[in-house]
């Protein structure tokens, strides 16, 4: 019985084995390393004490005060890094991840961490950096508190699904199965080529 468009059984044979072996095998990698998760402190970065857009700022003014303040994040991400570090013990800590939360006030700050309590204490920890270094740029504001949503690890969510990670192995194993078919009638054409073409001999 012949494949449908001409597929030949040895090729389908290869690109099943390859999705199957590369899927299982990003797995077995997601399952060692472990799921990470994701956890996120919610700060009042702009102006004044309310977490909400003022009603004195217009949303330009506001964007414009938010986007300062997301570069000063990105100044501080060595800081965060040592902070993250010397708070929690995990070396090398992935970078802070920090968007303004709608058109307010509010700064989304997202780390994610091998287990859902270190990663609110790395968000946490990234949070206390920045809003140490708010105060500092506003003195008059030293009593203000800045948190809106401080981050738990009730809260915390997994970055990733077993599912999702062997969908994905799938895929990148379909797509070497069809490499390695590719690469095999290419060299099997190439060494016909070379047997078939007539030898030339003495004139």
């Amino acid at each position: 019985m012949k494949l449908p468009f001409n597929v030949r059984w040895s090729d389908a044979l290869i690109v099943g084995v390859s999705t199957l072996v590369v899927a299982a095998l990003a797995v077995v990698v997601s399952a060692l390393i472990g799921a990470g998760y994701s956890s996120t402190a919610l700060v009042n970065g702009g102006p004044g004490s309310d977490p909400s857009k003022p009603l004195d700022v217009s949303s330009d003014s506001l964007n414009r005060y938010l986007d300062t303040e997301l570069i000063y994040i990105g100044t501080l991400k060595s800081t965060m890094a040592d902070n993250i570090t010397a708070a929690t013990g995990v070396s090398n800590p992935p970078p802070v991840a920090a968007i303004q939360k709608g058109n307010t006030n509010v700064i989304s700050m997202t780390v994610v961490g091998p287990t859902p309590e270190l990663a609110a204490e790395m968000a946490r920890s990234a949070a206390d950096t920045y809003i140490a270094s708010w105060k500092a740029r506003n003195v008059a504001e030293q009593n203000t508190e800045r948190y809106v949503e401080v981050p738990t690890a009730e809260n915390a969510t997994k970055t990733s699904s077993t599912m999702a990670t062997a969908l994905l192995g799938a895929i990148v194993g379909f797509g070497i199965g069809v490499l390695i078919i590719y690469l095999r009638r290419r060299s099997l054409n190439g060494l016909r080529a070379s047997t078939s073409t007539p030898g030339t001999g003495p004139e």
